[in-house]
């Protein structure tokens, strides 16, 4: 075997599986690689207490690690996890069968009984098994290492990796061309002309922010409603994964990356949006996605945060779209509702439009049938601005508080993800 002496290469499985074969004193174990902290002295106690002081030798480290190769009958490998191993792939070229867990890299390099033998992890019995049916099958072990020789021609040469790499520049490039191609088209789309389609075309996306914000009344209502959302999120652990769904330019996103949390997601059905949000958040992996029909599987995410979305879906959509958050989500929804209080539907009755931009505003009465048909408890509400902004929490039985302005009513609610029985 060969590769530092650290807990992920497993070498008392290598020492277990060297005690099982003693009985025959043709057995020889040779292990190079440099020796670090306390585990040599681990490994040289355990190779003591199995009796194989004469049987299993550790080098340490060695230069020219394809001299060693050609000095052994067989390689094996014991990690308990590897990432592409080229000792194994060294092992391959140089002639010597290979017997390794299936701990990931050798997976990749290795045919089971084609090119090599894998066994189960942490099993000394079935590498001591493997080693003895290379020992004692000749024929075996000649096929397996002509196999080899021919695998690592095919697939791991200097040229082979060159070529690899430009197909996957060539790949990269082809990719890049083909969105910009897009974003020009969507530039010169007439949907620009189209208001409900409006959010599809990228300079709209770019002016976005600026459009819905860049007054005195824009910004104190993103600053009431980052507020409110931060009182939402305060309870979250930082290290929390989390899905910003309908994100948009990216504006909810980076509000939780500034406050701290680590594994956040985003999606949203908008290219144009999304690729301007991409361009300010390039750690962010991003996802085009409808909300009703998200790539996740369940309970994917502790969190999902929906900002902006649901109050202009109708009603069944709107449902559509929550039952698809609750499924992802393994706690909490953090979810934006547009709710009217008396002053705001007079408002609307004397204007005859929707207050605030609401496309679909509802009532109380509405949010609570929501929750009920999808099964999701409320947890807490926060005021935001001119809307009622619900953040939805996964925790069962939890206690419903709400605070209310005075003409109109914003609420951040926290919601059960977890379905009722």
């Amino acid at each position: 075997a060969v590769g530092n002496m650290r807990p992920a290469k497993s070498y008392d499985v290598l020492l277990r599986a060297a005690a099982v074969l003693r009985q025959s004193p043709a057995y020889r174990f040779v292990v190079v690689g440099e020796a670090q902290g306390a585990l040599p002295q681990e490994l040289l106690a355990l190779r003591d207490q199995l009796g194989l002081g004469s049987t299993v030798t550790f080098t340490g480290f060695r230069n020219h690690v394809h001299h060693v190769m050609n000095n052994f009958d067989l390689y094996v490998s014991t990690s308990s996890s590897e990432g592409f191993s080229l000792s194994v792939v060294q092992a391959m070229a140089c002639g010597v069968p290979v017997v390794a867990t299936k701990s990931g890299g050798p997976q990749e390099i290795i045919t089971h009984d084609v090119d090599g033998l894998l066994v189960d992890l942490n099993s000394p019995e079935q590498v001591a098994a493997a080693v003895h049916r290379l020992v004692t099958e000749p024929a075996t072990r000649r096929r397996l290492i002509e196999a080899a020789r021919k695998t690592v021609e095919a697939r791991f040469t200097i040229q082979r990796m060159v070529n690899s790499y430009e197909h996957l520049y060539d790949q990269s490039v082809r990719a890049t061309r083909v969105v910009r191609a897009k974003e020009e088209a969507l530039r010169e789309a007439a949907v620009v002309d189209d208001p409900k389609g409006h959010w599809q075309v990228v300079p709209h996306a770019e002016d976005y922010d600026r459009g819905r914000f860049g007054d005195v009344k824009g910004r104190v209502y993103r600053w009431v409603e980052e507020r409110a959302l931060r009182r939402a999120i305060r309870p979250l652990a930082r290290t929390d994964r989390i899905l910003d769904a309908a994100c948009g330019t990216g504006r909810i996103t980076s509000l939780l990356l500034r406050a701290g949390f680590q594994g956040v997601v985003a999606s949203d059905i908008s290219l144009a949006m999304m690729s301007v949000a991409q361009r300010r958040l390039a750690q962010v992996p991003f996802f085009q996605s409808d909300v009703t029909s998200l790539p996740f599987d369940d309970a994917s995410f502790d969190t999902v945060t929906c900002v902006g979305l649901l109050m202009h879906l109708d009603r069944d959509t709107r449902l559509r779209a929550l039952a698809e958050l609750a499924r992802i989500s393994r706690r909490f929804l953090v979810v934006q509702y547009g709710c009217v209080g008396g002053f705001t539907r007079l408002v609307k009755w004397l204007t005859g439009g929707e207050p605030g931009g609401v496309r679909h505003s509802i009532v109380q009465a509405e949010i609570t049938r929501d929750l009920q048909r999808i099964g999701l408890r409320e947890r807490a509400r926060f005021w935001a601005g001119s809307r009622r902004i619900a953040v939805q929490s996964a925790s069962r039985g939890a206690a419903c508080t709400s605070w209310n302005s005075a003409p109109t009513r914003c609420r951040l609610q926290r919601l059960n993800c977890r379905r009722r029985k």
